[in-house]
């Protein structure tokens, strides 16, 4: 039996524990496209066989090539393709079991999410979390992203005028880039989006990026291990390193002096570290107050205008924090539409 999963179905198999290893070391397979449906049969007796998509929920999303292969069942939904993949964006689950790979997932459900979904979507994939199914877990960290701007490049230039892949293209130039958490990449479009659509405007933020922060002073060794959350860089490094904001997650509670040391290290290197809770995150006032003092030490120009203008930036600030905390990224795999 050949099957292909695809859309929210193959998000599902991404966000399992062991993908990232099952991907490091998946070898190239034919990105040709199943001619034919599976019978609920096949698709039993393959998940018996292949441990990844027995865990997925059903109806498993899967590609089909031919129109006379299209109809839905109670354990696939499919998705009709009738021209090839590109080369590498499909991955060897088990036998007779493929899958597309992440950067084809972001083409796929592009069309179908709102813009910050997509987002936060690419905020997964290009992250060090996934997404847990366990509302109680929320997220499980990972030790390197499972796609690459550079492969979700590549593949988009495979795939000229396919659906989906302007979408992808606008939102990769935005996305937030290594974030450990979705709070992480919502702070971040925060602060990054411009004041006329609800954010800060704060310009280049680098998000836990070792690479990053090593390449501004080669001379600060102790922060080789040191990555702050955010870090702001400023128009004058003679003046500052940097300013770093860091979100102080459940998990900090019970690290406070390993906190202490990163922070006076950070110090001791001419950067100046902010911290803030979610009651910091939820707090238009603060959040204001915050971004105006990390702007000042940035050597930003100060965000002045109109009276009704700024109102209207308030407002839309409001509105980006309130789209953005109305996210569920778990219900993505439950959602019919995206199946």
């Amino acid at each position: 039996m050949d099957i292909l999963v695809s859309h929210s179905a193959a998000l599902e198999v991404a966000r399992q524990p062991y993908f990232a290893r099952h991907l490091a070391t998946a070898k190239l397979c034919p990105t040709d496209i199943p001619a034919r449906m599976p019978s609920p049969e096949e698709v039993e007796a393959t998940a018996t066989a292949c441990p990844q998509l027995a865990q997925i929920r059903k109806p498993i999303g899967i590609l089909v090539a031919s129109h006379n292969a299209h109809h839905r069942s109670s354990t696939v939904c499919p998705h009709i393709r009738e021209i090839p993949l590109p080369p590498g964006s499909v991955i060897e689950l088990g036998p007779g079991v493929r899958c597309v790979s992440p950067g084809l997932v972001a083409v796929q459900l592009a069309s179908k999410l709102p813009k910050l979904e997509l987002l936060m979507l690419l905020s997964e994939l290009l992250g060090l979390y996934a997404i847990s199914p366990d509302r109680e877990a929320d997220m499980t960290p990972r030790t390197k992203p499972i796609l690459s701007t550079q492969d979700l490049q590549e593949l988009l230039g495979k795939m000229p005028g396919a659906r989906g892949v302007g979408a992808v293209r606008r939102a990769l130039k935005i996305a937030p880039i290594n974030a450990a958490s979705p709070m992480e990449a919502k702070l971040y479009l925060r602060t990054t989006i411009p004041c006329s659509q609800g954010g800060y405007g704060l310009g280049n933020v680098i998000l836990n990026d070792p690479v990053g922060i090593g390449r501004l002073s080669e001379s600060i060794k102790e922060l080789r291990i040191r990555k702050p959350d955010l870090l702001f860089l400023g128009v004058d490094s003679s003046k500052k390193r940097g300013v770093c904001l860091d979100y102080m997650g459940a998990h900090h509670q019970s690290q406070v002096i390993c906190d202490t040391v990163r922070r006076n290290e950070l110090i001791a290197n001419g950067f100046s570290p902010y911290e803030i809770y979610k009651e910091h995150y939820d707090n238009i006032d603060y959040m204001d107050a915050l971004m105006s003092q990390i702007r000042s030490e940035l050597g930003l120009p100060s965000h002045e205008t109109t009276r009704w203008r700024s109102d209207l930036e308030r407002e839309r600030r409001m509105a980006l924090w309130h789209e953005l905390e109305e996210i569920d990224m778990q219900a993505w795999v439950r959602d019919a539409r995206l199946r």
